[in-house]
């Protein structure tokens, strides 16, 4: 009789056990989905302040045409450099000692 009630005192044991980590598997289960819901949910994608006041400003009525350089193509252009046309490459060959083996 003695090691009937030990081995229910072991079972009872071994049942709150199991209810304990059952419980704590399911509150990491839901931190995990409230991490990945914040990291890849849609309150991830937040506008910035400047995008924000872009926005309130009417900046998208007319949006500004940029050049190849990102710079903003309605600037005055006399205040840019002029551009020089580039030169041609001189040839390797010519550079080349004559003594060298082919």
């Amino acid at each position: 009789m003695a090691s009937m009630t030990k081995v229910l005192a072991e079972n009872e044991q071994l049942r709150k056990e199991n209810t304990r980590l059952t419980q704590e598997n399911e509150l990491l289960r839901q931190k995990i989905d409230a991490l990945a819901r914040k990291i890849f949910g849609k309150s991830s994608e937040q506008l910035d302040e400047k995008q924000l006041q872009l926005l309130l400003d009417g900046g998208m009525d007319e949006p500004k045409k940029l050049g190849s350089d990102g710079q903003d193509e309605q600037e005055d252009e006399s205040s840019q450099a002029p551009v020089k046309p580039r030169s041609k490459r001189k040839s390797r060959q010519a550079t080349l000692p004559a003594d060298l083996p082919v």
